[in-house]
């Protein structure tokens, strides 16, 4: 339960990506609905993101977390690590899907591994839990370091209490993993 508030008070947090973004909204503002689902139908990445996010904040439509898990799911297929940081939540908070930490941490794992400041905030919060994956604080805090390093504010606050709790080896070797991370970029692009 503890690990569920966090995800979804980091979600209220920090808006979804697509729609809620700056950039974007003015374009979504002057789409209809209709004109956004047949561009997502279409396959375009950014426009199922954008249907899932219509959904899951009832934008223009009821909100319906089936609906927008299947938006993101399609786009998390394709790559996009937003995506998959969204299917995570969901599958964390069982919002349109049955709740499964092991299918979370999937998704969370792949949108971290491409640099997604929220799915590495999440996926450190799993291993700090021990919540769809062994406990490994190791872990944790090479995420945490490499979320913390991008000036994400949630991130610090969980990083410095995981330290509290680790060993000087632990924190090396945390230190050491993180250094060596590289981004993998799964994203394809149409």
């Amino acid at each position: 339960m503890k690990y569920l508030a966090i995800v979804v008070s980091l979600v209220l947090a920090f808006p979804l990506h697509g729609i809620s973004e700056t950039n974007n909204i003015s374009l979504h503002a002057i789409m209809s609905v209709d004109a956004i689902k047949a561009k997502a139908e279409a396959g375009d990445v950014q426009f199922q993101i954008w249907l899932g996010d219509i959904y899951s904040m009832g934008k223009k439509v009821p909100q319906n977390y089936t609906e927008a898990a299947k938006w993101y799911l399609k786009a998390a297929e394709q790559g996009n690590a937003s995506a998959q940081c969204h299917l995570g939540v969901m599958y964390c908070s069982g919002n349109g899907m049955k709740r499964n930490y092991e299918e979370a941490y999937k998704w969370f794992q792949k949108g971290a591994d491409q640099n997604d400041e929220a799915a590495q905030l999440n996926l450190s919060k799993m291993y700090i839990d021990g919540v769809g994956v062994r406990q490994n604080y190791i872990e944790a805090y090479k995420w945490l370091i490499l979320v913390t390093t991008k000036g994400f504010p949630p991130a610090i606050k969980s990083r410095d209490d995981l330290l509290k709790k680790m060993t000087p080896e632990q924190i090396a070797e945390g230190q050491k993993l993180a250094k060596e991370w590289k981004p993998k970029m799964e994203r394809k692009l149409k």
